[in-house]
């Protein structure tokens, strides 16, 4: 007799089997799946793709086989007439506004040029007033110039005129095709001694207006301040375009407002024929 455990006798595991059977069923055990493919099968399948990899949805795939298309419900509201009416209707409406032309931006350096004839033309209008109160301004309020200083204030005045002229850029063509008072550096100069010209002329009259009221403790002679204000802002602007004058800053305004013009009438053509075609 073996004194070896009895779970390590041969005999022992066909006795075990068999006690085991009704339970476990007779046959091999085995971990893998035997529903699972052979692995050789496995293997083409990760190595190569699906046979309708890449195909669209008219495109059948590689077995013949087409795809399901989608069947709107013959009661419902939505068709497929109305659904490719709207997204042709909503692509003309992206294309319509994709098409639109934009508005020209602007030059801010342009737009500094136009300051400065903006506070010129303002300037030569008050001086223009200026020159015309104490010509029509009663007596007791301002004393009245005599005959040189009336007809010096209709000089200036006529002067000042002109300068709004040419800042305004009327089409007066005798002003237009001035080369004095186009060109920078001439401007300046006569808009600088323009200035001084009022200045010595305010003064003088506040003089005068000081002794002709020298009986009043508080008078200010309103006018003769005013006038002498709006001529050290006519000096101030005639120094800046003489500054500008002899940089050679007037060809450069000159091509800005042109390639400005250009923009813009490229921009009113192409408005017109965007309305023509949004209105088909």
């Amino acid at each position: 007799m073996s004194h070896e455990p009895q779970w390590l006798e041969p005999d022992y595991d066909e006795k075990h089997q068999q006690d085991l059977a009704p339970l476990l069923g007779e046959g091999e055990l085995s971990l893998q799946d035997p529903e699972a493919p052979p692995a050789a099968a496995t293997e083409d399948t990760l190595a190569s793709p699906p046979s309708n990899y890449g195909a669209t949805a008219d495109e059948p795939a590689a077995g013949g086989k087409k795809p399901k298309s989608i069947v709107v419900p013959r009661g419902s509201k939505a068709t497929a007439d109305d659904a490719s009416a709207a997204t042709k209707e909503s692509q003309s409406v992206i294309s319509q506004l994709a098409l639109k032309p934009h508005v020209p931006p602007q030059n801010p350096c342009l737009w500094l040029f136009h300051l400065l004839q903006g506070l010129a033309t303002i300037t030569s209008f008050l001086l223009l007033v200026s020159q015309l109160l104490p010509l029509v301004m009663p007596s007791s309020k301002v004393t009245h110039p005599d005959i040189l200083s009336a007809i010096l204030k209709v000089y200036v005045s006529l002067i000042c005129l002109a300068f709004i002229i040419v800042e305004a850029e009327l089409p007066v063509p005798f002003m237009r095709d001035s080369t004095l008072l186009n060109a920078f550096w001439s401007r300046g100069f006569i808009y600088s001694f323009i200035g001084l010209v009022c200045t010595t002329e305010a003064y003088s009259e506040r003089v005068d207006d000081l002794i002709t009221h020298s009986s009043q403790r508080f008078y200010i002679g309103w006018v003769a301040i005013f006038m002498q204000v709006v001529a050290w802002m006519m000096f101030g602007i005639g120094a800046v375009y003489m500054g500008l004058g002899i940089t050679c800053m007037r060809g450069l305004r000159d091509r800005m407002k042109q390639k400005e013009r250009d923009m813009w009438k490229q921009y009113r053509d192409d408005m017109r024929v965007w309305k023509q075609q949004s209105h088909k």
